[in-house]
């Protein structure tokens, strides 16, 4: 109904929770243009079926949370799972995109995660900054001091200098803003905000928020 409403005036994006738990929400993907499904990919480790059912309407990539050793800390699915799904994706033609976590536990790692996500023949590698919420609400010691991200933020231009237009190296914006770019100088002068006015979120339980 939403689709139906809003659809004409505003683009739409399916994202939240494990979209795969119910195939119906596949059937709405090509009324919005979405081509892409967020996943941890479980669903498609135990059915390999459902590959199918992803290019029938009209999925062409696959957005994975990979934690690159680190899946003790966000109870995620294990890495050999992931790896089998990418391999599985990949042989039936589908684009990878691996999203993963950064905190004070592997800030140091970005270059070794942006090799290891090549190597997997991933199309983007996007860096997600710790926050103390949900399952990790007691580890406040996990998230990134600003010498921390100022690091993360040095090997992640490093990164995007090797990789080129081989592989995109995307990070969140709760990272605040990359150095030495137009953002940075904003951000600088208090002038930026991350949030903009474009985007309004509307849950399960009808909650709007914009």
């Amino acid at each position: 109904e939403l689709i139906d409403t809003l659809g004409r005036d505003y683009r739409m994006t399916l994202l939240g929770g494990e979209i795969l738990t119910d195939l119906r929400y596949l059937e709405l993907f090509p009324r919005i243009n979405q081509t892409y499904l967020l996943t941890n990919g479980l669903a498609l480790a135990q059915d390999v079926g459902l590959y199918d059912v992803l290019h029938e309407n009209g999925i062409r990539t696959i957005t994975l949370s990979y934690y690159f050793g680190y899946e003790k800390y966000f109870c995620g699915v294990s890495a050999e799972i992931v790896r089998d799904v990418i391999r599985n994706a990949l042989q039936r033609g589908f684009r990878i995109e691996l999203n993963t976590v950064i905190g004070s536990f592997n800030y140091l790692d970005v270059l070794s995660i942006c090799e290891q996500s090549f190597n997997m023949h991933a199309s983007t590698i996007r860096f997600h900054n710790f926050v103390p919420m949900g399952n990790g609400a007691g580890h406040r010691d996990y998230v990134l001091s600003s010498d921390m991200i100022d690091q993360f933020f040095n090997q992640l231009q490093e990164a995007r200098r090797i990789y080129g237009n081989r592989m995109e190296v995307k990070y969140h914006r709760s990272f605040g803003a990359c150095p030495n770019t137009p953002e940075a100088g904003a951000q600088n002068q208090n002038h930026l905000c991350w949030a903009g006015n474009e985007y309004i979120v509307i849950t399960p339980d009808s909650q709007i928020y914009a």
